[in-house]
């Protein structure tokens, strides 16, 4: 018997889409460490792959993560996941 036993779930850290005009910026708290940043086309399962920016797209400032990537003619959607 396990007595005293509880799961905690751990939030995902805020992400915030900022739309320009030809360029979205994604930016989430540099302290949210063990969190990978993920897009996909549609929102079905195993669709998620991993955002493996350009060199200099992404940057740390004042405790931000941030990526600056150029918008493309597709829907997309984006996530954080946690890294086990």
């Amino acid at each position: 018997m396990v007595d005293g036993l509880r799961f905690v779930t751990i939030p995902p850290p805020p992400l915030v889409l900022e739309n320009h005009e030809t360029t979205v910026s994604l930016h989430w708290p540099t302290a949210a460490s063990g969190w990978m940043l993920e897009a996909s086309d549609s929102l079905s399962a195993g669709s998620w792959q991993e955002v493996l920016p350009n060199p200099g797209a992404l940057t740390v400032a004042d405790g931000v993560t941030r990526l600056e990537e150029a918008k493309s003619a597709a829907r997309q959607f984006y996530r954080l996941r946690r890294v086990p």
